[in-house]
């Protein structure tokens, strides 16, 4: 089945009122020539933006701790603590209210990783985790989201299996959530649910090699399989996810038959367990899937499946008693949807797909409850193709990069989501041979998108800001010395300053610094660097 363009659309008036009088502020400002991003003067001083904490070999060559940068790098503080000889931080998180990091480290013995908790502001570093039989605490460590806890995977009762464990912050109440484990068995991912009720974790705890679904109490209390894997074989597949309502966890298993993957749902004590795709067809699939992030009004799971034909992959959505809705059509064989995201407010999906041209992947838009199909890109020849998207936070609008214009260059482009030929382009011009790179991100408030790209030189990736209908387009990153580029970047939470890695000042040595977005004002903010020297991918802002 084809999808049905002119299909009506059933959506309430309120969203309808709301998206029309954006649509309506959007183009105002277009008419004006200005973009909406805030004027100047409501950005901060740069040495009032929040601190960033960031993994360097700052002190010592090769020997890698964890720092935090205030006042625009006026205060540097050490916040991991005496390294072993060997010893290094090898990842962190900060605690969702900011005012701690865990982080993990061979501190003690080396090549023995495990997990540090300090305060953000400095102070001695606790080490957490119990003694460890084996040799590491693994890297997908988790803040509970309420502070109160830390969940961590490691090798602490067993020499070489992983089992899952919660802590407090200050290293008491452990408490291992794993059950007693068959011989071999271990977790191998977990994740916490919004309320902080309940862990859900995926593992072979009862039969090697058959991995199932559970969930825990984070004191370890109220241990209970939800995943009712009940054929000889069945194993719930690598991904789990908890709605935002923390009322039911979504996994893939091809638990009613081994020759389907199908998506299902189940309810945190296990007392529930729903097939939401039902594929009656052997070698047929879910893929991939993503809950709605406003799961009170969109009670709906997204997912990616070829149930239709081996060869064409559609997208779905679902309610949770499993009654879905193929909201892309039915693609012609050969084409598949290549990934979807929904729209923040959860009123629309956008995804990738060469869905009107195999030769062509576009981007095209679809409401989560009836196939109405927008192919928002502008016109596509053989050869030209979007790479990626992302949806304005305030889901106006969406950015995409596409070779759209110019075959052998990716500009960037966005676009309204729900009209067609509204597409702009808001990378400045390139010089010839001159790309954008994939990692363009919205300002958190909507006001800005970030990019890297050889803009100005060639093979001279560069830091730049746009609004979002191009009215205004600004180098932010400084001058870089020759051979220098731009490495990686992140926004402030707030949006009042960006952050990012760069060779900017001595090739080759990779340096932190932040910018205000409007490039007015820049510092770097990772001190002097031992000869040698770098900062690590991966920093983060203080919340």
């Amino acid at each position: 089945m084809e999808p049905d363009m002119n299909a009506t659309i059933r959506i309430g008036s309120k969203w309808i009122a709301s998206f029309l009088a954006g649509v309506a502020g959007i183009l105002t400002t277009i008419a004006c020539g200005t973009s909406g991003d805030p004027i100047d003067p409501s950005l901060p001083p740069i040495d009032q933006l929040p601190a960033v904490v960031f993994i360097a070999d700052r002190e010592t060559d090769e020997v890698f701790e964890l720092w935090l940068s205030a006042e625009a790098g006026a205060e540097i503080t050490k916040l991991s603590g005496t390294m072993t000889p060997g010893g290094d931080v090898t990842d962190f998180k900060i605690s969702p209210d900011g005012a701690r990091v865990a982080y993990r480290a061979d501190q003690e013995t080396d090549g023995k990783d495990e997990l540090f908790v300090n305060d953000i502001d400095g102070g001695t570093p606790v080490k957490v985790n119990g003694t460890l039989l084996g040799s590491q605490v693994a890297d997908d460590f988790e803040w509970a989201p309420d502070n109160s806890r830390i969940a961590y995977r490691a090798q602490q009762d067993r020499v070489s299996e992983f089992d899952l464990y919660t802590v407090l912050p200050d290293g008491t109440s452990p408490e291992r959530i794993t059950e007693v484990i068959v011989d071999g068995g271990m977790a191998t991912e977990f994740q916490w649910a919004p309320d902080v009720s309940r862990i859900a974790y995926r593992a072979d705890q009862d039969v090697l090699n058959v991995f199932e679904l559970y969930t825990s109490r984070p004191n370890g209390t109220g241990n209970v399989e939800v995943s009712a894997i009940a054929i000889t074989g069945s194993d719930v597949r690598p991904g789990i996810a908890w709605a935002t309502d923390s009322s039911v966890i979504a996994y893939i298993a091809n638990q009613t038959n081994l020759a389907i993957d199908d998506v299902y749902n189940a309810s945190p004590s296990g007392s529930t367990t729903v097939n939401i795709s039902k594929i009656t067809v052997d070698g047929r699939q879910v893929f991939e899937f993503d809950w709605s992030p406003n799961f009170t009004n969109f009670r709906r799971l997204a997912y990616t499946t070829n149930i239709f034909s081996p060869g064409a992959i559609v997208l779905y959505t679902a309610v949770i008693n499993g009654t879905g809705t193929s909201v892309s059509g039915a693609l012609p064989s050969g084409s598949n949807v290549d990934e979807f995201a929904w729209a923040p407010n959860a009123t629309q999906l956008a995804y990738l797909a060469n869905q009107d041209n195999p030769a062509v992947i576009e981007l095209f838009t679809a409401f989560p409850n009836t196939i109405n199909v927008f192919n928002v890109t502008g016109i596509l020849l053989a050869g030209q193709n979007v790479v990626g998207f992302a949806w304005q936070p305030n889901s106006q609008r969406i950015a995409y990069l596409a070779n759209q214009d110019i075959i052998t260059s990716f500009e960037l482009y966005t676009t309204l989501p729900i009209a067609i030929d509204t597409d702009v382009q808001v990378s400045g011009t390139l010089v010839s041979g001159g790309n954008v790179r994939t990692d363009f991100a919205w300002a958190p408030d909507s006001s800005l998108i970030a990019y890297r790209a050889d803009q100005d030189t060639i093979n001279v990736v560069e830091l730049f800001t746009a609004t979002a209908t191009g009215a205004r387009n600004t180098k932010i990153s400084g001058d870089l010395v020759s051979g220098g580029n731009v490495d990686n970047f992140l926004w402030d939470p707030l949006s009042d300053g960006v952050a990012y890695l760069a060779d900017e000042d001595t090739d080759g040595v990779f340096e932190l610094y932040i910018t205000l977005p409007n490039g007015s004002s820049s510092a770097k903010i990772s001190g002097t660097m031992v000869s040698g020297g770098d900062v690590l991918p991966g920093y983060q802002w203080v919340p």
